[in-house]
């Protein structure tokens, strides 16, 4: 094919203040003209021309541009048609270029304002006979754009699929099952996005699908009522629904599997020393254990890391981190102790009388690597010990003035985290206490004061809870092979 410029087209000549000057026309023939391509379509009887050119300089998107009587009149940003056209194409030998369309024909030379500004056509789908819309224009085109660039669309599509694979493989892997039965999302997500910009895609394509199961588990419901229904087309919608509420919920448990092990992580770094040769406080260990100053009232579920220390400890009745006895609402006391997290009633022992806890744990956090001979070094077992004795004893209060009931048979565990300092070592064996098989904790009963007693290290609470969530680590992040087989990540 050869290309002619108009005979219309004067000469063009720029020249700036250095006298440079460069012939518009002589740029055209040298660098564009062997690049112009053309495809010829239909539609609704009309015939429209669309030229294809690559440019490698002067602009910074690609563009369909609609022109009409030799001149380009209105312009439509194509990465909001075709997601994978957002920045240049990059070609093998180095060279990169922004695609630019422009589509001709006599439809369009016949729809120009009197100002030659716009097109007196609708953007959208009209009823209208014989009228061709904005709409119809740019889809049509886009099939032969992306026909022309099918090779460069394919290689930057497969460059995109393998990011997001790696991104949700190493980083989010809840959005597995997302992309195992949305395997359309890798055409409709972008090309060349951010991780925060590809974790919003993968998060707003995840809320609409759980839109569309709430959507089909009413419409289900709606056709069990009313029994208008064919059993066999039924089957296959609930079949499909029940595939779809266990994929949300492998992702949600994913999410959460995925928290554990960032918490778990962030401990670890905030149990190091710092650049400045000091170790954080007490305070910053406890704010991920628990935030402090609150209770259960006042802080979300997922918050709370009890699990940290025993998973049976994330589900209680109440629970207070670093509150004064006094201000707590289930009780009612002049004492002024703080315990560091005090919960109440464990999961192993619910009680079916509100106003009774068949169970209290309390838990006493102690400065990462404190000194013996520096740091105030009260016996952390002592004062779990009396704060369990001040209960006993009646001198915390309930709510209606009363003591807190017949605390007897209430079972109470007491919990001590801290580096196992030598000190620490003699307070456990002065309190009879049974040293652990690997020698970083202490636990036993205490009979006067009717509690059972754990010292843990930071290193035995940190390798435990790691221990304990290892298998729920290694399934989501090192799937087997059969898992892989299963739930496998499509590229298309």
């Amino acid at each position: 094919m050869t290309i002619h410029l108009n005979e219309k087209c004067p000469k063009i000549i720029l020249e700036d203040n250095f006298n440079e000057k460069i012939n518009l026309n002589d740029y055209f023939e040298r660098n564009i003209k062997d690049s112009i391509h053309q495809d010829q379509f239909v539609i609704n009887g009309e015939k429209f021309v669309l030229y294809h050119i690559q440019m490698q300089e002067g602009i910074n998107k690609h563009e369909l541009h609609l022109c009409a009587n030799n001149r380009e009149v209105k312009s439509y940003e194509l990465h909001k048609y075709i997601p994978d056209l957002q920045r240049k194409i990059i070609l093998e030998d180095e060279k990169s270029f922004y695609y630019v369309g422009y589509l001709i024909g006599a439809y369009l030379d016949g729809k120009i304002n009197m100002n030659r500004t716009s097109f007196e056509f609708e953007e959208e789908d009209t009823d209208l006979l014989n009228t061709i819309s904005g709409k119809e224009l740019v889809e049509s085109s886009k099939e032969y754009i992306m026909a022309y660039l099918g090779a460069d669309l394919e290689k930057v599509n497969q460059e995109k699929c393998e990011y997001i694979n790696s991104f949700v493989k190493k980083e989010k892997p809840q959005y597995r099952y997302l992309l195992n039965k949305k395997p359309e999302l890798y055409k409709m997500i972008p090309a060349n996005l951010s991780k925060d910009k590809l974790e919003l895609e993968l998060h707003k394509a995840a809320q609409e699908w759980e839109a569309e199961i709430h959507k089909q588990a009413k419409e289900i419901d709606k056709k069990v009522k009313s029994g208008d229904f064919n059993q066999e087309d039924f089957d296959k919608i609930f079949n499909e629904y029940c595939s779809s509420v266990s994929d949300i919920s492998k992702a949600s448990l994913s999410e959460y599997v995925i928290r554990r092990k960032a918490i778990l992580e962030l401990l670890e770094k905030s149990l190091e020393r710092r650049d400045d040769n000091k170790y954080n406080s007490e305070a910053s260990i406890h704010s991920i254990i628990c935030p402090m100053r609150h209770t259960s009232d006042d802080i979300a579920f997922e918050e709370m890391n009890l699990w940290l220390i025993d998973d049976r400890l994330s589900y209680h009745q109440f629970l207070a981190s670093d509150k004064q006895m006094k201000s707590l609402p289930v009780l009612e006391t002049d004492v002024d102790k703080r315990m560091d997290i005090a919960v109440f009633d464990q999961a192993i022992s619910f009680s079916a009388e509100k106003d009774r806890f068949n169970s209290i744990s309390i838990i006493e956090l102690k400065k990462p690597n404190r000194n013996d001979l520096k740091d105030d070094d009260k016996n952390p077992i002592n004062q779990v010990l009396g704060y369990v004795n001040d209960i006993r004893n009646g001198k915390v209060k309930k709510a209606n003035g009363r003591d807190f009931g017949n605390v007897k048979n209430t079972a109470f565990y007491c919990y001590v985290i801290a580096d196992m300092t030598e000190s620490l070592k003699l307070d456990a064996e002065n309190a009879s206490l049974t040293l652990t098989p690997d020698g970083e904790g202490y636990y036993g009963y205490n009979q006067p004061r009717g509690a059972y007693i754990e010292v843990i290290s930071y290193d035995k609470m940190v390798r435990d809870a790691a221990q304990r969530n290892q298998i729920l680590f290694d399934k989501l992040f090192c799937p087997s092979v059969n898992e892989m087989l299963n739930s496998k990540l499509q590229v298309s």
